[in-house]
């Protein structure tokens, strides 16, 4: 498969970490524990084109750009919600410029609870996924209503992304049918895996350049060959991880480049897929330009579970390679970790998506 970028996609990726690197350090991120949200830089996202990139008044860019935009923000670790309000640019009036503040919960098929929301707190909106639809509520009304029932975490797994545990939910305003939260799920666990993606990737480039700086009797430690392994296997894990979820990015944009029965058929150059644009409230139309087939759904299953895994064990590898200053709180690499035991939690665990990966096989068989 042929993934390689045009200069507009390099461009795109480029100028994303750029401003990563200019607004989102190691101080950021201490200053920011606890809340995970800071509005000026909430702000500068939307202004960057982060929440409305694929909106239609945008240019309409694709999934496969989306990709590498998150990419580059799960390097960064950018806190927020800011995968949800980019899913909801299209459905939620003023997500896309900033000025409403989106977070979301997937509801179990029986619409059991309890509800477990990241960032409530400051969100204006929360979209809720259900089997038979989306679902719009107001977030403080949310807080307002369930009152002492409304639990915050006083020690979150991650400390940028604070979380509350509801009892119940109520139902919302219906702003999507079946169809189109199925789409919004795809596309949460594509965007999930592209922020996992660029974890895999930071911890690799922080454990190499350890590697390289920490010495052990005159010599760099990255000589040796038990640390010569570890970062081998890491190299490995984070390019297969970017195969898989830029091949999710370009099915979703254009099924059937890839049929089930042609496991040989190469997808399209990452930089010519055809763009779909969904960004309209009314989703049937958009879903009708690009519905995803079963080689999109196995594509964005393999996506999740294989960045998933990338980014767990480079963050254990990169607090290996550190040694006992990796375990402690002062190091910054804690933080990806955690966030990545988040976002493995959503849109899909592993095992969810190994399962229903060996399910679409099988059905295929």
């Amino acid at each position: 498969m042929d993934f390689a970028l045009s200069e507009e996609q390099e461009a795109l990726r480029e100028g994303v970490a750029r401003f990563c690197a200019g607004r989102i350090g190691v101080e950021t991120l201490r200053r920011l524990e606890g809340t995970g949200f800071d509005r000026a830089l909430w702000s500068a996202l939307a202004e960057l084109g982060v929440f409305g990139m694929r909106a239609d008044d945008a240019g309409g860019s694709g999934l496969a750009d989306a990709v590498l935009v998150f990419e580059a923000l799960g390097r960064a670790l950018a806190p927020g919600p800011i995968l949800w309000s980019h899913l909801a640019a299209g459905l939620v009036p003023g997500a896309a410029a900033g000025e409403v503040v989106v977070t979301g919960v997937e509801i179990a098929a029986d619409g059991s609870g309890p509800f477990v929301l990241e960032h409530l707190d400051v969100a204006d909106v929360v979209v809720a996924l259900r089997e038979d639809g989306i679902e719009r509520l107001d977030a403080r009304a949310i807080l307002a209503e369930a009152g002492a029932g409304a639990e915050r975490a006083a020690r979150p797994l991650d400390p940028l992304t604070p979380v509350h545990r509801l009892a119940t939910l109520p139902r919302g305003e219906p702003i999507g049918d079946a169809e189109h939260a199925e789409r919004l799920r795809l596309e949460g666990a594509t965007l999930s895996a592209a922020l996992l993606l660029g974890i895999a990737e930071e911890t690799l480039a922080l454990a190499t350049r350890h590697a390289g700086e920490r010495h052990q009797f005159d010599r760099p430690i990255g000589s040796f060959q038990a640390i010569k392994h570890l970062l081998a296997d890491a190299f490995a894990r984070q390019a297969l991880a970017r195969a898989t979820v830029y091949a999710a990015g370009v099915l979703l944009d254009a099924p059937g480049t890839h049929p089930p029965d042609a496991p040989d058929a190469s997808p399209p150059h990452a930089s010519t897929a055809t763009p779909a644009r969904r960004v309209m409230p009314t989703a049937s139309a958009q879903i009708q330009a690009a519905r995803p087939d079963d080689a999109a759904r196995r594509a964005v299953a393999a996506a999740k579970l294989i960045a998933g895994d990338a980014a767990l064990t480079n963050a254990r590898t990169c607090i290996q390679v550190h040694g006992g200053m990796g375990f402690t709180w002062e190091s910054p690499v804690h933080y990806a970790l955690k966030r990545a035991w988040v976002l493995e939690n959503g849109f899909g665990t592993s095992r969810h998506q190994a399962e229903a990966l060996a399910a679409a096989i099988a059905a295929s068989a």
